[in-house]
Parts: structure tokens; C-alpha cells; sequence
């Protein structure tokens, strides 16, 4: 009785959670101590490497979206997300980083019936394992206090990481939160 009692209250929390729980999947982690990175190395370097941009960004002024495709409050946040790009698009580079793939992530919305608004309005990048590790071990000197978590932001100023946040985008509050917390920094830098 309380083995069935105990798998119910799982199977509840797990529901109620809205990682996309109840599609069975093999969950994804960077391995951390695989990236450590040298002191003094440039973010843009490391977001060169891994995503390869091809945007002139002489400000090196970046707003990281680091997303997982099976997390529900990945979703949530998105029109926050774009909220943000739209009204300070023109003092950060924005992009979104999973480690999953395109199809994956297509046949998981199709699963859960995402519309198709539901979507960054700024770059994405799939298949990109290591860079969220790299910067944080560059933030962290190579050793992180805190475990890996999505969606996860992280905010670079004049090539220098200026936050690291974890959870999402998802209120008002954060919303305005994060807006202010930009605009500060662009004040601050020009």
C-alpha cells in the first residue's frame, strides 16, 4: 500500500513539474569537468567555437538562452524571452543553445501540440554540447558551485560574463527584473 501510494505522489509531482516528464526520454547533461576552461579566455572565443557565429559583434555584448527541449519551463519563458530580444536587440547578440536536435525537438512539440509561434525569435543552435559548461567554468575558475540547470541565462558584457542566472524567464517580475538588469548594463558601457 505505501509503495503505491509513494509511486502515485511520483508520478503526480512529476506531472505537475512539466519537464515533459510523461514522454520517457533519455535526459542530456554536459559533463562539466570536460570543458574547463583557461583563466583569462573570452567568451566570444568559446561562443565562436561552439556555435561558429558569423554576426559582426563589436560590442561582444551577448544575451546566452540555454534551453532543453523536454523542459516545460523552457517554453514558458519563450515570449518573455523574445520580449526582451525585441526591446534590447540592438545592445546584445541573442541566442538560444540546446544540446538536442532539430528533429528531436520537432517531434517532441508535435507530441505535445507547441504551436509553431511558440519559438525564440532570435537564432538558435542545436547540437551544441560544451559551451554552456565552458562558461561556466570560465565564471566559476573552473569549479562550479552549482548544478547544471535549464533554461539557464547568461548575460556578456564587453566580452566579460556579467551573470549567470538559473530557472526561467517566466513572470512578469522576472521579466522586468531582466530588463532592468540590460538596460543598466548599457547604460553602464556606452
Amino acid at each position: 500500500m505505501n509503495k503505491t501510494i509513494l509511486i502515485s505522489l511520483l508520478c503526480s509531482i512529476l506531472f505537475l513539474s512539466n519537464c515533459g516528464i510523461i514522454i520517457i526520454t533519455t535526459g542530456q547533461l554536459e559533463k562539466v569537468e570536460e570543458h574547463k576552461v583557461v583563466p583569462g579566455t573570452k567568451p566570444s572565443v568559446l561562443i565562436d567555437k561552439f556555435v561558429g557565429t558569423s554576426i559582426l559583434n563589436e560590442k561582444k555584448n551577448y544575451c546566452l538562452t540555454f534551453f532543453d527541449i523536454y523542459c516545460g519551463f523552457c517554453y514558458q519563458q519563450i515570449n518573455f524571452c523574445n520580449k526582451l530580444y525585441e526591446e534590447t536587440n540592438n545592445n546584445y547578440e541573442w541566442i538560444a543553445i540546446t544540446i538536442y536536435d532539430t528533429i528531436a525537438e520537432e517531434k517532441y512539440r508535435q507530441q505535445r501540440g507547441f504551436s509553431n509561434d511558440l519559438r525564440y525569435k532570435y537564432p538558435s543552435y542545436y547540437n551544441v554540447n560544451g559551451l554552456k559548461s565552458s562558461l561556466r567554468n570560465l565564471y566559476y575558475n573552473n569549479e562550479i558551485p552549482y548544478e547544471d540547470i535549464v533554461p539557464m541565462t547568461i548575460i556578456v558584457v564587453n566580452d566579460t560574463i556579467k551573470k549567470i542566472t538559473r530557472g526561467a524567464i517566466n513572470t512578469e517580475l522576472k521579466y522586468t527584473e531582466y530588463k532592468n538588469f540590460l538596460d543598466s548594463l548599457s547604460r553602464i558601457n556606452y
